[in-house]
Parts: structure tokens; sequence; C-alpha cells
């Protein structure tokens, strides 16, 4: 075969590989262990449950918001199992939690006895990004040197401790989601868990290089699109106030009377990073 021929030859098979029908492979789908590939997009999930009589709205608002955000959560975990998803301390992005936690949310008007929630993520390239605080700081003395620190709490449930500009503790996270798959009468239902972080409600010293915080938590759950539970709680946590090189262990403990010092238990320990 002449060296023409052979060049007319290679010429078509190149045509014909970029041809309309030629199969290329996919595209692998982006996860949020790297961020470099995500698009600058928002996710969005729509949830519409029914909203019984008697039932109170608020609690039917957020059987639909939770499902929302379990939708959401599938939605930017694609690679997690179809049946359970648990994001807490153990998850190796768990900024994943704060990152849903700051969806907008629009409540449009729904029929009669039904409640539709929408929900839109921030950008998926903001995620791992510095967080935000729920509120003011709380500015008090943990180290008994008469100068007050800055503690915030983020939506990612960490706490985190400041001396002027440097960040000088950080707790491991104190809530969780988990989205998970349950064999129902008609189907598949979908179950939502939440513990989130509402705020931090007070701080003292407690022995060298330790601080004793309360922090108010809540605790909701929705099952089938219906609420299953929704409840409040004070913790008190004992957290080291050392460099957030590593992330400190911290314990939990229910104060018998949400104002009172009690002993710690250790219900709850993180583990050391």
């Amino acid at each position: 075969m002449r060296a023409r021929d052979l060049f007319l030859l290679l010429s078509l098979l190149l045509l014909l590989a970029g041809a309309p029908g030629a199969v290329e492979p996919p595209e692998p789908l982006p996860t949020p262990a790297d961020t470099t590939r995500l698009p600058a997009e928002n996710l969005q999930a729509t949830s519409r449950v029914p909203h019984p009589e008697g039932v109170p709205l608020d609690l039917a608002r957020e059987a639909a918001w939770l499902t929302a955000l379990g939708r959401l959560a599938r939605q930017a975990s694609p690679e997690s199992p179809d049946s359970v998803l648990r994001v807490d301390a153990a998850h190796p992005r768990y900024e994943l939690l704060g990152w849903l936690l700051e969806s907008q949310m629009d409540v449009p008007s729904a029929p009669k006895g039904l409640v539709e929630v929408r929900l839109e993520s921030p950008p998926l390239h903001s995620l791992g990004q510095s967080p935000t605080a729920l509120g003011p700081p709380l500015k008090v003395d943990l180290d008994d040197d008469g100068e007050n620190e800055e503690v915030t709490a983020g939506p990612d449930t960490c706490l985190r401790v400041h001396r002027g500009d440097r960040l000088i503790a950080q707790s491991a996270p104190l809530g969780f989601l988990e989205v998970r798959s349950l064999p129902g009468p008609r189907g598949l239902l979908e179950m939502v868990r939440l513990t989130r972080l509402l705020a931090v409600e007070a701080g003292e010293p407690d022995g060298a290089g330790w601080a004793r915080l309360k922090v108010h938590l809540l605790h909701s759950e929705a099952l089938g699109g219906r609420c299953a539970g929704r409840m409040e709680e004070i913790r008190e946590i004992r957290l080291a106030l050392t460099p957030p090189q590593s992330v400190p262990s911290i314990e939990l403990a229910p104060p018998q009377d949400g104002k009172a010092r009690v002993p710690l238990r250790g219900l709850v320990r993180a583990p050391q990073g």
C-alpha cells in the first residue's frame, strides 16, 4: 500500500471515530471528595408531604424539609450506597453536613392537605470552604487569663474557639445526618435523621487547658414524609484548649437541670484526629 493510500485510510478511520453515534466512555461522576471537578452549580430538591388534620404546620414543614434535605444529600454523595448515607464525624467529608444545612428554603403554596418545600444548595464549588457561624460568637474567658475568647457554633456542628484572629481549639462534629431506605407496606420508605447544633449558650474554665461549654442541640426525624420525632437538648462539653492541628477529643453529658455543672460521664467521645 502506497503512503498516500495509507494516509487516506487513516484519515477515514479518524473521521468515522468522531462521527455522530460513536460511543465514548462516560465521564465519571464527581464526588464530594474531589471538589476541584465539581461544577459551579447548585443542587435542588423538592419534597411534597401530607399535612394531616390535627398535625401542627411546623411539624409537617419540618418533615418536608428533612425529606428534601435527604434528597440533596443523596445528590451530593453519588458514591454512597442506595440504602444508607450517614454524614458524621467518621465521614471523610463531614463538612458536607454544614454545606447542606446552609441551603436556601422556599415554601410555595400547595394543595390543601399537603406541604411543599424546595431547597437549593450553595454552589458545589463552595463545599469545603471556610464555614460560617451560627449567630454572634460567645465571648467568655475560658483560661482565667483575664481576656475573653470567642466561641462560635458552625453549621457543620463544630465548636471553634478563637483568641483574637487565631483558632486555638475546635471540637469534632456534634451532629449528624442519616438517610436510610426502609421497607414499608407499599415499598421503600425514606428515613431522615438529623442532629444539628443550634447555639453555644455558656462557657467557663475547667482546669488547666480545658473549658466547659454548654450547647443547644436539636434532634429531628422524618419517616415516609411524616415527622417521627423532634427534641431539643442541652449538653455540656469538655473541650481541650489545644492547637487545632489535630481534632481534640470531646466528652458530652446531659446537665441534670439544664444549668448546673455535672460530672462528665463520657456518653460520647469523639476520636482523636
